[in-house]
């Protein structure tokens, strides 16, 4: 909130000037009390938006608010610290307000011009009602305190009164945190951050029963439900397994057989998964050894009918063979008892070539003697 509306006060002091405001209060420039008008009608949250100039003249928007008689702008905390911040939006500490007499929180700044300054007053009703609607359990709530330790949003405390608990103080010591104390018998415990932006501290305060009983409501609620996911992810982890050792174990029971020699086996495909697609390897397998046994049947019965002719020719050739062979020893009697005729021949003829040779011997000496 005060970061949005420290942005539209710049806005408004880079659009403004007051130069031209005469020092006469009432006598407003048409610019001024329009942009000042449209500026508080768009945001709900302002109870008032304002500039001071430095003639001592005042426009307020709503132009219902009234400031008391001899308000001088100039010696107000928002006109002063303005000037002091050099031109930079300045967020002031919660005030009374001089109209509605509520705390507000306002934040000003210099115009363009530098002749006078622009503050947007926010209502803690807004910061009030954002505080009431965040529960914290069921006794627990928020306050906001400003850099002064004055009260600006509280259950019980009134706006703009000073809190001195020294419970307060160790938080504005810290800033940020968790403190642990007690109040009027009852232990309890404080979160706690301070706005860098405002120096305001806000803090949310709770018994620490009702901590200790939440606790042990989450922790029942969180064991219960780890029970539950333990059961369920058990199941999904059984469900997980068994669609995994299923189909292994229709894969070793096909193995099995196969090694047997059934080769009929396939395997039924379920799922199009890394199993399936190793299912559809096995049956792709099965089929090849099925395809590569019939080629080897029926090559066995070629190679067996081809071994019966070869047999058959064999016969026919060891017969034919047998009857050479007979043949051939028959050639071989003849050849020998031709042999043995020769001899004979040959002994015969040289028995007449030495008969032939006797007689010639015996004529010869007859015709020596006869002569």
């Amino acid at each position: 909130i005060i970061t949005n509306t420290k942005n539209d006060v710049g806005f408004l002091a880079s659009r403004l000037t007051l130069d031209a405001v005469e020092a006469v209060q009432g006598d407003e420039e048409p610019f001024v009390r329009a942009m000042l008008d449209s500026f508080r009608a768009k945001h709900p949250d302002v109870e008032l938006a304002a500039v001071g100039t430095d003639k001592g003249v005042y426009i307020n928007a709503p132009k219902s608010a009234v400031n008391p008689a001899g308000y001088d702008p100039r010696k107000r905390p928002w006109y002063m610290m303005a000037n002091d911040n050099n031109g930079k939006p300045t967020v002031i500490n919660p005030y009374s307000s001089t109209n509605s007499g509520q705390v507000v929180a306002t934040v000003s700044q210099t115009v363009s011009d530098k002749h006078g300054v622009v503050s947007v007053s926010l209502s803690l009703k807004s910061l009030t009602d954002i505080a009431s609607q965040a529960k914290i359990g069921k006794e627990g709530y928020i306050f906001i305190m400003d850099k002064n330790k004055n009260v600006l949003v509280h259950p019980t405390r009134k706006p703009g009164s000073q809190n001195d608990d020294p419970v307060i103080d160790e938080m504005f010591q810290q800033k940020n945190g968790m403190i642990s104390y007690e109040r009027d018998g009852e232990p309890k415990v404080a979160f706690f951050t301070t706005n860098e932006a405002t120096g305001w501290l806000i803090a949310g305060t709770m018994p620490k029963a009702e901590i200790a009983a939440a606790t042990r409501s989450i922790l029942l609620t969180t064991g219960g439900t780890i029970l539950l996911f333990l059961f369920i992810g058990g199941f999904i982890i059984y469900q997980v397994i068994t669609s995994i050792r299923k189909p292994l174990s229709e894969m070793v029971q096909a193995a099995e057989k196969i090694s047997n020699g059934n080769l009929t086996v396939e395997i039924p495909l379920r799922s199009n998964d890394e199993l399936g697609q190793l299912s559809a390897s096995f049956n792709q397998m099965s089929a090849s050894l099925r395809k590569f046994l019939q080629q080897m049947q029926e090559t066995g019965e070629q190679l067996s009918s081809s071994g019966e002719q070869l047999s058959a020719n064999a016969t026919q050739s060891s017969e034919a063979a047998n009857q050479v062979a007979s043949s051939i020893s028959d050639v071989a009697a003849s050849m020998e008892d031709q042999q043995r005729s020769v001899h004979e021949t040959t002994n015969v003829l040289e028995k007449m070539i030495s008969h032939i040779e006797n007689v010639a011997v015996d004529t010869g000496k007859a015709a020596e003697q006869a002569a």
